[in-house]
């Protein structure tokens, strides 16, 4: 009697232990597909090619990898999948005000924000990527605004002011001189023509922790995060009596300002700031100089 039953322990044991090895292969095999998963994620570069001539964002990819694509850096939702290095025209992108891209797994983000001016129009513009913009060069201009020398004017915040620099269509130089446009910077920019500018601005978008330095007597400050809001959350400043936030109103065509108040415990924004679209820019003003941290 106690043979049959050692017997029947016994088929149990290999039983047990064949549906263990398979759990153990199992998982083994899955931790092996996210690590390489997760490789070729960390190996392969996502990069923006700029526009095609009929208006497209172009993306290059290094390697293999998922991409996928937001309208507000919140919701994401797969747009490709490549098993090689290629370029991607993204056709969709030529009727979309904004849009972004990642490798799925990755902190690689690009992205790009149009802005369309009408004729003989001004717009209060910010540079949210991380790379400078090149308008002293015709390849830049022609990256930014989809023509080389376009009629327009672009104004830097300098000196509390704003300086116009005019482009000359025939020569392509500027007067005065237009240095790069840095990142997380405002600018002005003018529509000297007689039919709707696109400005497009595009790159890598910024992440982790920010710090910029608002010097006393301002400076135009774009979103670290080419999103809409509120100016209070682009601006984000520890605000100080009488510090300022300065916007433009494109209906209008008009610059209005609003100021903070500490009597208004714990402190007010007079009158209350609007609502900032994407692509666009304020002019802080602060008694002494500050530090905003995003």
């Amino acid at each position: 009697m106690a043979k049959p039953q050692s017997t029947a322990i016994a088929r149990f044991l290999r039983c047990a232990i064949l549906v263990m090895t398979k759990q153990l292969f199992s998982v083994l095999a899955a931790v092996a597909t996210a690590t390489l998963t997760g490789n070729v994620a960390a190996q392969t570069q996502l990069s923006g090619h700029g526009f095609t001539d009929p208006g497209a964002f172009r993306l290059n990819l290094s390697g293999a990898g998922d991409v996928e694509l937001s309208q507000d850096l919140q919701s994401w939702s797969h747009y490709a999948s490549v098993t090689q290095p290629t370029g991607l025209d993204d056709l969709s992108s030529r009727g979309a005000e904004r849009r972004f891209y990642r490798l799925r797994g990755s902190s690689n983000v690009i992205g790009y924000v149009k802005v369309t001016i009408p004729p003989g129009k001004l717009a209060l513009l910010g540079n949210s990527f991380t790379a400078p913009l090149r308008l002293d060069t015709p390849e830049g201009r022609h990256a930014v605004f989809g023509l080389t020398n376009p009629p327009v004017k672009v104004s830097l915040y300098t000196n509390a002011n704003f300086v116009a620099h005019t482009l000359d269509a025939a020569s392509g130089s500027w007067t005065p001189p237009l240095r790069p446009i840095r990142a997380q910077e405002g600018f002005a920019v003018q529509n000297a023509g007689s039919t709707p500018l696109t400005v497009r601005m595009s790159g890598p978008v910024r992440q982790g922790r920010m710090q910029t330095m608002i010097p006393a007597g301002g400076y135009a400050l774009a979103s670290p995060f080419p999103n809409s809001g509120p100016a209070a959350q682009l601006t984000d400043i520890p605000a100080q009596d009488g510090t300022q936030v300065i916007w433009f109103d494109e209906q209008t065509q008009s610059y209005q300002t609003s100021t903070f108040d500490t009597l208004e415990k714990p402190g007010k924004w007079q009158p209350k700031l609007p609502e900032i679209q994407p692509g666009r820019a304020v002019v802080v003003k602060s008694p002494q100089p500050i530090t905003l941290t995003k």
